[in-house]
């Protein structure tokens, strides 16, 4: 995910995904890379403090990452999130290309 996240950012940054078409999705994956470092950083105090967070505290500091990261785009950012915790956002653009029609 990280690694999609930043190809888009890198295509947004060599002028590859220019136009209004794919501002959305270059703040998604913006959110989801910041996101993910921060929380990252995060754990990795926590590791060299010797504390072991729940699965549940993981979850929940991630969620308050996203969603701290996508207000800085849109106050109005439509973050979701899935029973298991894994951020749900719509990567779709004109093309109509989901994350549910991509094949992993």
């Amino acid at each position: 995910m990280i690694n999609i996240c930043n190809s888009i950012i890198a295509a947004k940054a060599d002028g590859k995904l220019a136009g209004e078409r794919y501002a959305r999705m270059i703040e998604q994956a913006q959110t989801i890379v910041s996101a993910s470092a921060n929380s990252g950083i995060r754990n990795l105090v926590y590791a060299l403090a010797g504390y072991s967070p729940s699965t549940e505290e993981v979850i929940a500091a991630f969620k308050h990452y996203v969603r701290d990261e996508a207000k800085k785009y849109d106050e109005s950012s439509p973050v979701s999130f899935m029973s298991n915790g894994t951020v749900f956002m719509a990567f779709q653009c004109q093309t109509g290309v989901s994350p549910g029609s991509l094949s992993t």
